[in-house]
């Protein structure tokens, strides 16, 4: 059995089965489906349930939370002599509330408000099956069913109870220069298809929907033992309400665990009666080796990956270089600079980055060239070549 948190409960969270963990081969992934149990429980003001104390110095409490869920807390349960014919006939108590402990007095019911005891094998008012017993079918078992209890506990019981949040927060019933506390509770019981995903040893996905009918809950509703005894009995859920008062020191902290144990406790009741389910889908996953790389090959690999980095690093250095010695590009492709590597035997980098007018003069007995650029109308410019002689002739070459 398992807890796992989910939003489609109202809990909050779901009691599901499993197959033992151990049973599974590690290679084996499937999809099924299995039973799951959701229990909310939620603490009922004192106040609404009508409580009266009586009794020397005030230790038995009356409460009448509904017509059909009332009794008295701190009287011992009456024996009744069931086999002989004796009814099971009691004014301390509603019809077919359980009554095995002092401390305890509990019974099932129908719905949420709690009038319509959930009476499934058609009990009489001794609550045993009579010739006129008609057990409901199916489609008459509800899902969820309700659980009123009304408890009783030792002050001591909770801790550090002076600051405790459920003894201060007016949903139970403290007495004075006593050592107990009285508090009544009402849980939601609702069954639940479960369909889960398990996948590499662990559970991947889950989806859960209500059962339409109770048949399920009815295996778990179905063991209640109501004959009268004065015994020590239910003590399972004695163990379950010590466990959630300890749990913290709040209501929710309480409610929370008591509905968690609760769900547990009817999923071990209804997982003993069922059987097993066949998987809705299953895969073996098998590791096979695809690849084999030799370790020099791959050491060799990585060495050569790790060089890339080095080496666009020194191509971004020598390209930076090549750019500060080279200068900028579009003077180079323009007019002037195409005009000056075509006609300069040696173009220096100050011809090739804009001047306008390429000059190389020598001396007054050398002869001169002068490069000249004339725009011509509509074709743009016009490249030349001046020549001046000696003599101080010049002409267009």
């Amino acid at each position: 059995m398992h807890l796992a948190q989910t939003e489609r409960t109202q809990s909050g969270s779901i009691a599901y089965l499993l197959p033992e963990a151990s049973l599974v081969p590690e290679q084996t992934n499937y999809k099924a489906s299995t039973i799951g149990i959701a229990a909310k429980c939620s603490l009922i003001p004192p106040q609404m349930c009508n409580i009266t104390r009586w009794g020397d110095l005030g230790i038995y409490l009356s409460f009448n939370c509904s017509t059909q869920f009332r009794g008295t807390l701190g009287l011992p349960p009456e024996e009744a002599d069931i086999d002989g014919g004796g009814e099971n006939v009691s004014p301390y108590l509603s019809f077919l509330a359980i009554h095995s402990n002092t401390n305890l007095i509990y019974n099932y019911f129908a719905a949420k408000d709690m009038e319509t005891v959930y009476n499934t094998a058609d009990l009489n008012a001794s609550a045993v099956p009579d010739s006129n017993s008609q057990p409901w079918n199916d489609d008459e078992l509800k899902n969820p069913v309700y659980l009123g209890l009304a408890w009783r506990m030792g002050l001591d019981t909770f801790p550090g109870y002076q600051q405790n949040g459920m003894i201060s927060s007016g949903l139970v019933h403290t007495y004075e220069n006593t050592t107990y506390v009285d508090w009544f509770l009402k849980c939601e019981v609702t069954s639940y298809d479960v369909t889960y995903a398990w996948v590499n040893q662990t559970l991947q996905t889950m989806d859960v929907v209500k059962h339409e009918n109770g048949s399920i809950l009815n295996i778990w509703t179905g063991t209640a033992d109501y004959t009268p005894r004065v015994s020590d009995s239910d003590s399972d859920l004695q163990d379950y309400n010590v466990q959630s008062v300890i749990n913290g020191n709040s209501t929710s902290s309480y409610e929370q665990k008591f509905g968690d144990l609760i769900a547990l406790d009817a999923l071990a009741v209804i997982g003993a009666y069922t059987s097993g389910r066949r998987t809705l889908e299953q895969q073996e996953q098998r590791i096979t080796i695809v690849a084999k790389v030799p370790l020099s090959a791959l050491s060799l690999l990585l060495a050569c990956s790790l060089l890339y980095p080095v080496l666009g690093l020194t191509l971004l250095a020598m390209a930076r270089r090549a750019s500060e010695e080279t200068g900028p590009m579009p003077p180079v492709f323009s007019y002037w600079g195409l005009a000056s590597a075509a006609f300069m035997q040696s173009p220096s980098r100050r011809n090739l980055i804009g001047l306008r007018i390429v000059d190389q003069r020598p001396s007054d007995q050398e002869e001169a060239l002068r490069l000249f650029i004339r725009p011509e109308d509509g074709s743009g410019q016009h490249f030349g070549l001046w020549r001046r002689s000696r003599t101080g002739y010049v002409a267009e070459i």
